[in-house]
């Protein structure tokens, strides 16, 4: 907003003709002093003392670098996933897959009768390992 209301405004101060004003008023003198007054005012541009726009170029800088890495992260999290999800489509659906193609696809989930054999009714509250009266 600050910059569109600072180029609304012209760069220099408009010429104003005070010889027009000099001849529509009887005061010639007030007219000359005004316009030694205008013509000697200066807006003084404000000075960067504490170089603020250097230190706000590199804060750009610095963050632009970490959006880059940000964005070369969530793109390889992005091809992760899209191989994640390759990886789940080749997997065939319940109806289809067996005990053993469970075991093939996901070894360290599924169960292992040979391992660790379980009892009916398979729920874990009702295996040896938590029956509180069981000696360990």
């Amino acid at each position: 907003m600050f910059i569109s209301k600072v180029h609304r405004f012209p760069e220099n101060l408009p010429q104003i003709d005070f010889a027009t004003y000099a001849s529509k008023l009887g005061n010639a003198p007030i007219v000359k002093e005004f316009e030694t007054a205008y013509k000697a005012l200066a807006v003084a541009y404000p000075k960067d003392k504490g170089n603020m726009k250097a230190q706000v170029d590199a804060e750009e800088k610095e963050a632009q670098a970490q959006a880059k890495k940000w964005i070369a992260g969530a793109r390889k999290q992005i091809d992760e996933s899209k191989a994640m999800l390759d990886k789940i489509d080749s997997v065939p659906g319940p109806g289809v897959m067996t005990h053993e193609m469970y075991f093939d696809y996901f070894p360290e989930q599924a169960r292992n009768p040979w391992e660790r054999p379980t009892f009916w009714p398979h729920n874990k509250s009702y295996q040896p390992e938590n029956d509180p009266h069981t000696v360990k």
